[in-house]
């Protein structure tokens, strides 16, 4: 099987990511993956692509899958490892293992931190409700003032008034 450098092919013939995808009726993000030889592009799919460009000749664009890890560089070793060597495997269970520790800590975490702010809310609420009773009850005394002043004939004046 041989994989098409589709990138190079597109950026020749001037078309974006997006028209490409949609024209062989596959998602832009596949395509991406395409471009960045993570995937393979169908070998079943190849007629839709030269009926995209029908004056191409795609074996200009096709890459060999043993030069593809060339292309891809260093980054792509996972493929190297050798996963029933026992060393590799102690080394994934010791990884695996922390991450686990790490992940039981940030739960512990996030779960005391949840507790903290929901205890403060509450708090909050708790003088909140006493400073609404607070103000409720001084406007009381402020009108029974009122009524008091009034009835024994003493005018009032709010501090600020002219009048």
């Amino acid at each position: 099987m041989a994989r098409y450098d589709l990138k190079k092919l597109r950026t020749a013939y001037k078309i974006t990511q997006k028209e490409l995808a949609d024209k062989l009726k596959i998602t832009q993000g596949f395509l991406s993956s395409v471009e960045k030889w993570r995937n393979p592009f169908p070998d079943e799919r190849i007629d839709d692509l030269q009926s995209v460009f029908p004056d191409a000749d795609l074996s200009d664009y096709e890459v060999p899958e043993d030069k593809v890890k060339e292309i891809v560089g260093s980054n792509n070793t996972a493929s190297d490892l050798k996963i029933n060597d026992p060393e590799v495997l102690k080394r994934v269970m010791s990884l695996a293992s922390a991450a686990g520790v790490t992940m039981e800590k940030a739960r512990e975490d996030a779960v005391r931190d949840a507790k903290y702010w929901r205890d403060r809310f509450d708090e909050m609420e708790k003088e909140a409700k006493k400073l609404r009773t607070d103000n409720a009850e001084l406007r009381e005394e402020i009108w029974r003032l009122k009524e008091l002043l009034l009835e024994n004939g003493i005018s009032y004046k709010k501090k600020g008034d002219t009048q």
